[in-house]
């Protein structure tokens, strides 16, 4: 350490302090531990005090299936405003019905029986400050599967049939017998498909004259109606082999989703195709035969929900005694919450006339 020269005035001799820099003591202490050290640490002003997570907007209600789960990222649902990572943990308000699980910020929720419970979720900072969210979880019943393939008349007793004659013996048949109506069996469903459906049929004509329908009605007020044809007929003036479309009840008409030709479909006299409509992922598609007929179809305005199934033949030019033949039909979907969908509406006779293209 170098040797510090102090100013000190001789004895009987006036100085001036003109133009010396007064420091004050405890600048000097520091200075002369700096002369000592490499650096010196100087004190900031203290930091307040931490601040508690905060929950932000609201994570949406959740509808599971009875042993199956959804994961939830809850991240987005907590701000710190400290910046501070948060811990989340999780707890359920009725475990028989609703169990859950964090890993990281990801909350994963398990059905375990039908009904409604509460997942409360917890954000906690390294102080141990908290902030909470409420996640609501329905859990319905596993996937409703059916398939029903006409072995005896006794199967029809669960189908209702209108302005049609109809057979089951190993397969259903379907005549028409009005000039104005389309002839259909249908029956509703337990409860409405929402989320995730499919409906499978194997189906086509028996005669020349008539074309094999699948009508799915929904619990929409004005789009009350899908429907998807398949067999040979012309649509604004150009030849196709399938269509789907809508029905509007305001305007008592059908709206055209889709249409073409494919050659996955059979449908001469006698022949059957097995046709899917599904809806997926919030888009609607259609398979022949396994092959992709259309997908990509959505729209805000579509329902989504549907409450039951129909299989009909609409006969060209209003004839009479013609049939469609349905092999078996298969039913699988998600069940909607019944608090989160409407009643079903009954379509208007216009749905199901044979002028309906």
């Amino acid at each position: 350490m170098k040797a510090t020269r102090i100013f000190a005035p001789s004895p009987g001799r006036r100085h001036s302090l003109a133009g010396l820099l007064l420091i004050p003591v405890t600048t000097l202490a520091l200075l002369g531990a700096a002369a000592c050290k490499d650096s010196i640490t100087i004190p900031g002003p203290a930091a307040g005090p931490n601040r508690a997570p905060e929950a932000r907007d609201e994570i949406q209600p959740q509808l599971v299936s009875v042993g199956t789960e959804v994961e939830v990222d809850v991240s987005p649902f907590f701000v710190d405003p400290d910046g501070d990572p948060l811990i989340f943990s999780v707890g359920s308000s009725d475990v028989s019905v609703v169990t859950a699980q964090a890993t990281g910020s990801r909350v994963a929720i398990a059905g375990v029986m039908d009904g409604m419970a509460t997942v409360t979720v917890t954000g906690t900072d390294a102080d141990g400050l908290q902030a909470t969210q409420i996640i609501q979880v329905t859990v319905g019943a596993a996937s409703a599967v059916s398939r029903e393939e006409f072995g005896s008349k006794s199967s029809l007793s669960k189908w209702a049939v209108s302005q049609a004659d109809a057979t089951a013996d190993g397969g259903l048949r379907v005549t028409n017998r009005s000039r104005g109506q389309v002839g259909r069996v249908g029956r509703d469903l337990v409860a409405p498909l929402d989320s995730d459906w499919r409906v499978a049929v194997r189906m086509g004509r028996e005669d020349e004259g008539v074309t094999p329908v699948l009508f799915l009605r929904t619990t929409d007020a004005r789009f009350s109606l899908y429907r998807l044809d398949i067999g040979p007929v012309e649509l604004d003036e150009k030849a196709v082999n399938y269509w789907f479309g809508v029905f509007d009840m305001a305007e008592r008409s059908w709206t055209v989703l889709r249409s073409g030709m494919s050659e996955a479909i059979d449908d001469e006299p006698g022949e059957l195709t097995e046709i899917a409509l599904v809806f997926n992922r919030g888009q609607y598609r259609a398979e022949a035969g396994g092959a992709l007929l259309f997908g990509g179809v959505v729209a805000d305005w579509l329902p989504t929900a549907i409450a039951s199934v129909w299989l009909a033949g609409r006969s060209a030019e209003g004839a009479v005694g013609v049939a469609c033949l349905f092999d078996w039909v298969e039913i699988d979907g998600q069940p909607a919450d019944p608090n989160s969908v409407a009643d079903p509406v009954v379509p208007v006779d216009e749905a199901f006339s044979n002028n309906i293209n």
